[in-house]
């Protein structure tokens, strides 16, 4: 923020002409000879006046020179301090003078390298400037000149003291200024550009996120003043847009952020054009290209975990950009060492990705050779955390195959890291990373060595890492999350307790609005087992079993959670206060399609004007957020209305427990337990025998097992799969039950319906605990035989699929044919989809055909819709007109991002030939939460997946947030969903779903026959999917008893819902 935007040197007689940045040479020439003159000389004539244009025309010739030659700006300072010492009693140039000589002043702080001497230079130009500004009324354009040098200085003033209340009063004033007529649109923008940097400064130091939004708004309006490209305060006024906007980007995780910065930051790159104006030379265009590559470098950390194509092209132009910038630059220049840094830094990320330690020693190599220890400008801290990092890649590459030359390695990244840490100032922006990281490999040191070295030390770097509080998310709860873990091993329970539950307290649903669901999963993996070991360190810490169940609400399905509060059911509130429902409908319908515009918005065109729609946006999304929380406010003001989008109390948990106990099995790294929550309570079950390196083995049987031929890609080559044996599944079902269901049911009182939900959480998220259990003949050692099951992600996703059901459930005074009109059918098959395997589904369609195309009931009036081998657009288009839609098709769960799991479809190539298409989780919620689905009127009752896997919980680094295909349709809206944990056999796909259906419709025919609905004794639950399936799955196996390949088949299909 040291860059003098403009300089203006109105005629000070008519023997003295005004000087501009684009004078001619020969003009700054005549007048830097005659200031010469004048310094030899004491009685020349307006010797002050001539000494004053002489440094101006100095400074433009710096300027015009691409500040190549530093001997002119030296020159200049020199000037100007004798034309100081020249001005006469009341002269009346005297305001301009002492105004130049600042405007000079704070451009040689721009390029010295003496700290000392750098406050002396802002404690003068502070001085002269603020009589300046006493002697400039008559000037409206000096005058403002004058004031933006004084809030410049003291803006400085306040980086180099440390002191918030000096920032404060600078930012006060600064947005004083701004309310002021300004002579011209530039110098407006000027000062909104230095309000922007004041504001980023302060969200630095005290993480306020309402700082870093006034920042931003600040620096779009700057960029908005902008308007031509020949204007010198195009380069500073988009890169520091661009800096905040990256900024935003890292405490947010919000792509379209860093989308934006780097779009921004390519606006001077593309215009440079060197001499073209005052800030079109090498140095500022190195600048450019150094936040441009630190922008590249985000993206790589962004997409590294996705999508490892798009990351390492990005590391590689980040690397590019910055020894693009490393040209521009003087070895000598202050701005030398933090790019040399940085690409250090990119090359250590390199050899992390590639294990190749030799990008390591290329990264040391260029350190060694381009540092300069005697510059009084060099970054300590940030030397040595770029060595940490580098160093610590290579033990990383090298730590399999050389071990002795891999600890060495850590070792000194250690003692890097240290020195990193202890060096870094206060409040420093990348304090806490700095922390994490030593903290890390502390940890690493411990594991490698065998021995625990340093724990004390490895604990509290990570306590603190999690307790500095200007640290984003991606920062702070990783580190409490290996904090506790820490604190745990010396059995300081409290405290590790304490430390969790902080972080999951930055997990406010406010934070997260903003974010799209790609954004969130990015989010999301950082976070990984918060919930999970919160809930373990809770037990034992000696809270109470809500205590202990509450993480696993607050801290599991975030993703899930906002996107069902885009469909919330507001019938109640609709009745006290329409106008309330209406508007929060419309805002959370307005925010939504904001996210999603956001998000699918292409990267910003590179022109001088910067893009309306994206700022707009932006500024439109802060503005919804904002009103959602204060409609919530007034909402929860209501009677009745007081836990309004609130978590669920424990008394709200156990009425979701009135239909049947709700069970939550969480296996994390220090333990395995269940909590059973009924009407009357919650009871905590603990798991000892269910060890979470056991379960690890167990799930690769359930994994390794299905058919090849629903897998869209199969796991293991048939020459593997010999011993993937019915036996092998039974051995691995027996040890489920044995150590987890068999003591669960043990002590779980159960309604007369034997109902059960299943909220599995951790490693759990993984095992079949419907399945669990002795299954060979005349035993009843198992689940099955005991319960029927249900799974729910969360009690939240209860609540709502409940909510659901009740809004799609008639009115008492609607006719019964009006009422179930809705018992349609969408079939959708795929059966031939090179490359894949063929699919046999006859069987499935001709079990839904007789089932709903020739069913013929005066009240029950069924309608039949068959797409063969359709696109997932078709298929969107007619899933809102079907309360059924079974699939039988491909499914595919993708490992590395499962949001970009889904159903295999059709699609065509540019040559109009038929592909697969995928209609992935991402693509459904993207729709259904801008244009939910009309439960109201019967849609959305039944998805039944006969896809592979359409249920089964990937390996991926997002195990708590349960994202798989038939979670996702229950989250947009469907009460019931069937899906499978992995591939099912093509003949028992069709026997169980033939068997399912023709129990839904005999049981709704004899519910109706006895008078249930409306006019009967019993309350109308809706279509009962979970008694349905329960029935097929048991009749099935009791045929199949007698054959020991078949008696298992059944064993992936499970129920989703109410």
């Amino acid at each position: 923020m040291n860059t003098i935007l403009s300089i203006r040197y109105p005629d000070l007689g008519a023997s003295i002409p005004s000087l501009t940045w684009k004078s001619p040479r020969e003009e700054l020439d005549k007048a830097i000879e005659e200031a010469r003159l004048a310094a030899r000389s004491d009685n020349t004539p307006d010797r002050a006046a001539i000494l004053d244009n002489g440094s101006i025309a100095l400074l433009f010739r710096y300027g015009q020179d691409l500040g190549q030659n530093p001997r002119e700006i030296e020159e200049a300072v020199d000037l100007s301090r004798m034309a100081v010492k020249a001005l006469r009693p009341m002269a009346r140039n005297e305001g301009l003078v002492l105004s130049h000589r600042c405007s000079i002043l704070l451009s040689w702080s721009e390029v010295i390298d003496d700290l000392e001497g750098y406050d002396k230079i802002l404690e003068e130009a502070y001085l002269h400037a603020t009589r300046a500004m006493k002697l400039l009324a008559y000037d409206k354009v000096a005058l403002s000149q004058a004031q933006s040098h004084i809030c410049q200085i003291r803006l400085q003033q306040a980086f180099r003291d440390n002191k918030h209340e000096t920032l404060d009063q600078v930012i006060t004033d600064q947005k004083e200024i701004v309310k002021t007529k300004h002579p011209s649109p530039d110098l407006l923008a000027a000062n909104y550009n230095r309000l922007g940097g004041m504001l980023w400064e302060r969200h630095n130091r005290t993480g306020s996120r309402q700082d870093l939004d006034d920042a931003i708004a600040a620096h779009y309006r700057a960029a908005g003043l902008i308007k031509e490209l020949d204007d010198a305060d195009l380069l500073p006024t988009h890169l520091n847009l661009g800096r905040v906007l990256m900024r935003h980007y890292q405490v947010t995780g919000a792509y379209q952020s860093l989308d934006a910065a780097i779009a921004q930051i390519a606006i001077p790159i593309k215009a440079y054009i060197p001499g073209r104006t005052s800030k079109d030379t090498p140095r500022d265009h190195a600048m450019a290209l150094h936040e441009q590559a630190i922008a590249l470098q985000a993206k790589c950390q962004h997409f590294l975990r996705t999508d490892l194509s798009v990351a390492t092209n990005a590391l590689d132009s980040a690397i590019q950009s910055g020894r693009d910038a490393l040209k521009h630059l003087d070895c000598e220049d202050v701005r030398y060492f933090p790019v040399l840094t940085s690409i250090a830094t990119w090359y250590g990320t390199k050899a992390s990705i590639t294990k190749n330690s030799s990008w390591g020693d290329e990264s040391l190599k260029l350190l060694e050779q381009g540092l300069n220890p005697e510059s009084k400008s060099l970054d300590y801290a940030a030397l040595r955390a770029c060595m940490a990092h580098v160093l610590e890649a290579q033990f990383q590459a090298l730590k399999q195959d050389y071990p002795g030359d891999a600890l060495k390695k850590l070792k000194e990244a250690v003692r890097c890291g240290r020195e990193a840490v202890e060096s870094s100032k206060p409040g420093h922006v990348l304090l806490g990373e700095r922390r994490l990281n030593l903290g890390k490999m502390l940890l690493s040191k411990m594991k490698h060595k065998g021995k625990r070295e340093h724990p004390d030390e490895a604990r509290e770097t990570l306590i603190l890492a999690a307790k500095t509080e200007n640290a984003p998310l991606v920062i702070r709860i990783p580190a409490a999350l290996q904090g506790s873990l820490s604190l745990f091993r010396v059995k300081e329970y409290h405290e590790a307790h304490e430390l969790i539950q902080g972080a999951i307290g930055l997990l406010s649903t406010n934070s997260l609005m903003a974010l799209s669901s790609s954004d969130l999963r990015v989010l999301m993996r950082h976070l990984s087992g918060l919930g999970s070991l919160a809930s373990s360190i809770a037990l034992l810490d000696g809270q109470s079993e809500f205590e202990a169940l509450r993480p696993l609400e607050t801290a599991r399905c975030v993703i899930s959670e906002l996107a069902m509060r885009g469909n919330t059911d507001l019938s109640e509130l609709q009745i006290a206060r329409p106008d309330m429902a209406n508007e929060y409908t419309e805002t959370n319908s307005r925010l939504r399609q904001t996210i999603n515009q956001l998000q699918g918005t292409e990267q910003l065109k590179l022109s001088p004007v910067p893009s309306a729609s994206s700022q707009s946006l932006q500024e439109l999304q802060q503005t919804l957020i904002r009103s959602i929380q204060a409609q919530e406010e007034k909402i929860r003001a209501l009677e009745g209305f007081e836990g309004f989008q609130l978590p669920l109390t424990e008394s709200e948990m156990k009425n979701l427990a009135s239909d049947g106990p709700i069970i939550t099995v969480n296996v994390s790294m220090i333990s395995s337990d269940a909590f059973v929550v009924t009407e009357n309570g919650i009871e905590w079950i603990p798991l000892p025998k269910m060890e979470y390196d056991t379960l690890q083995k167990k799930l690769e049987v359930f994994s390794r097992h299905g058919n090849v031929a629903r897998t869209a890609i199969p796991r293991i080559p048939e020459h593997q799969r010999s011993g993937n044996t019915c036996e092998t599944l039974s051995g691995a079902l027996r040890w489920l039950w044995d150590t987890a269901v068999g003591p669960i049911l043990e002590k779980t009182p159960l309604k007369e319906t034997k109902r059960v939900w299943w909220i599995t959480c951790g490693l759990a998220g993984r095992a079949p605990l419907h399945a669990a259990g002795n299954h060979s003949p005349g035993s009843n050692d198992n689940t099955v035989s005991r319960v029927k099951s249900s799974y729910i992600s969360s009690f939240k996703a209860l609540r709502h699929a409940r909510v659901q059901q009740k809004r799609s459930l008639p009115q008492p005074t609607s006719p019964v044919a009006t009422v179930r009109a809705k018992r349609n059918m969408l079939l959708v098959t795929v059966s031939h989809n090179p490359p894949y395997h063929d699919l046999d589904t006859s069987g499935e369609k001709e079990v839904i055909e007789s089932v709903f195309g020739n069913h013929e009931s005066p009240t029950v009036p069924v309608d039949f819709t068959h797409l063969r081998e359709p696109s997932p657009a078709s298929v969107l288009r007619q899933l809102p007109n079907h309360a059924f839609v079974h699939f039988a098709c491909h499914g595919a769960s993708i490992d590395r991002d499962p949001s970009q799991s889904g159903l295999i479809l059709v699609g065509k190539d540019d040559q109009e030939q038929t592909i697969p298409a995928m209609l992935t989780i991402a693509r459904l919620e993207e729709v259904f939460m801008e244009n939910p689905l009309q439960v109201t009127a019967g849609a959305g009752a039944l998805a039944y997946l006969s896809a592979c896997s359409t249920a089964e919980q990937t390996s991926s680094g997002l195990p708590d947030e349960a994202i798989h295909l038939a979670n996702s349709l229950q989250a947009i809206g469907f009460r019931h969903v069937i899906g499978t944990m992995w591939g099912a056999d093509d003949e028992a796909a069709g026997d169980i779903a033939r068997r399912f259906y023709e129990g839904l419709l005999e049981d709704e025919e004899k519910r109706r026959t006895d008078g249930i609905h409306g006019t009967g004794g019993g309350e109308d639950k809706g279509i009962d999917a979970a008694g349905a399936l329960h029935r097929a799955v048991t009749g099935y196996s009791a045929d199949m008893m007698g054959s020991e390949s078949k008696r298992l088949l059944w064993c992936p299909f499970i129920h989703i819902g109410v």
